[in-house]
């Protein structure tokens, strides 16, 4: 009996996880400007942070080993997480650009992989997924700066949903097994 109980205690918090993971996403598709702002200071923050942390490492750590090298990382780290957090609309921008010439350049090379594989079974798949690759890719850079601001905003809302509706029919099909 206690077995059923544990089940269902924890598919019940796996279900109001789901519903709030689902309900931020829908806020966050709500407002993907802020949301994807939100994730720039996260980014700027944690960019400046690390490079004081490692820069305190250098200073009171008592190895030598990459002494070089952490110190560019730090002046690094800490220079783009100011740059990230003075001007955060380049910010948004600089990642939101990064991300859409990964895509192109990945839907391109999925792309090329399938001409090769395509007589392979299940080959299909990398051409699909480079056609989804550049078709997304597309869409940021024909909308362009515009795109830029609302992008990240948008993918995390949808990844959001679909965690959350994941962890919601896992608790459900769960309590049915």
């Amino acid at each position: 009996m206690a077995e059923t109980t544990n089940t269902t205690s924890g598919s019940t918090m796996q279900l109001a996880k789901g519903i709030l993971l689902m309900l931020l996403g829908l806020a966050a598709l709500s407002m993907p400007t802020l949301t994807t702002y939100a994730v720039n200071l996260t980014l700027g923050w944690s960019l400046l942070l690390g490079g004081v942390f490692i820069g305190l490492g250098l200073v009171f750590g008592k190895s030598e080993d990459g002494v070089f090298r952490n110190l560019i990382l730090t002046i690094l780290l800490i220079l783009i997480g100011v740059l990230i957090l003075t001007n955060p609309i380049h910010g948004m921008l600089t990642l939101s650009a990064i991300i859409m010439i990964y895509l192109l350049a990945q839907g391109v090379f999925s792309i090329l992989m399938w001409i090769q594989a395509r007589k392979i079974e299940g080959a299909g798949w990398l051409g699909i997924n480079g056609l989804i690759s550049l078709l997304l890719g597309c869409l940021i850079l024909t909308n362009w700066p515009m795109s830029g601001v609302v992008f990240i905003g948008i993918v995390v809302g949808v990844h959001l949903v679909f965690w959350g509706c994941a962890e919601m029919m896992f608790a459900v099909t769960s309590r049915k097994s």
